[in-house]
């Protein structure tokens, strides 16, 4: 199984969109794909339609994990986090799940998209471990400057140093104003070209509006551009790892 993990530079970009629009995507174009909620705030089930009252999830399975996984009557799978009862049970929780997961990383499914954690801690290193694929999401706003710096300071010379794939996706393009223009010109000058995800998602009110219904976009609404640009995105990501397969058959781990 290919994992592939959605991480905001800063709050509010979009990543738990992001990553269901994505896995919703695949999984329309045949390519099996399950969503995975490591995020604490639990919000990844409901882009699925999960009732906001059901609290139950990973943090407190007591079984194999692979019993968390649910459906939508349109068949997109997905896991979402829960909400710990008590410090303790995350604490537990976390300590074992690197080894629970093991049994899903062998299955069938082809890929894994993770909606990443925002905190340091033990479902990050797992994810930082696992993932063939960090796609970092950042909006055309003011507050990407300084996440763009901190990223770049922080993050990214990990990521170099163990060898792992990262990308950075522009999320919320909005061309008819001003501000969010400029501000996707200068981060599309910023950031290097081989960092980039060649594929922008646009600001689109669908979005919200499916979160509300709580609904998948596509569901919601078939023909949202948003939809379309998750579409695009998926075959970008369907390249990306069929090229890293071929090159990862020739190079070590890492070389990109």
């Amino acid at each position: 199984m290919r994992v592939v993990g959605i991480e905001g530079l800063c709050g509010g970009v979009g990543a738990t969109s992001v990553a269901a629009g994505l896995a919703v995507a695949l999984n329309e174009m045949a390519v099996r794909t399950i969503a995975l909620d490591l995020n604490a705030q639990n919000h990844l089930g409901l882009l699925f339609g999960m009732p906001l009252e059901q609290l139950e999830g990973l943090v407190n399975q007591p079984g194999p994990l692979v019993n968390s996984v649910l459906e939508t009557h349109e068949g997109y799978p997905f896991m979402p986090m829960g909400v710990a009862r008590s410090v303790q049970e995350r604490a537990r929780f976390e300590a074992s799940f690197a080894q629970r997961m093991e049994p899903i990383l062998a299955t069938k499914e082809r890929i894994l998209v993770v909606d990443a954690p925002a905190a340091p801690g033990p479902l990050r290193e797992w994810l930082d471990i696992h993932a063939d694929l960090m796609i970092h999401v950042i909006q055309p706003e003011p507050r990407a400057v300084p996440a763009l710096l901190a990223f770049e300071r922080d993050r990214m010379p990990q990521q170099e140093a163990s060898g792992r794939r990262a990308r950075i996706l522009i999320n919320g393009v909005a061309p008819h104003l001003q501000l969010a223009n400029d501000m996707l010109v200068f981060l599309q000058s910023e950031i290097h070209r081989d960092r980039l995800v060649p594929v922008v998602i646009h600001r689109d009110q669908h979005v919200a509006e499916a979160f509300a219904k709580q609904q998948p976009l596509v569901s919601y609404q078939y023909e949202a551009q948003a939809a379309r640009d998750y579409d695009a995105l998926a075959l970008w990501l369907i390249g990306y790892l069929a090229q890293h397969d071929h090159t990862d058959a020739t190079q070590p781990h890492g070389a990109s």
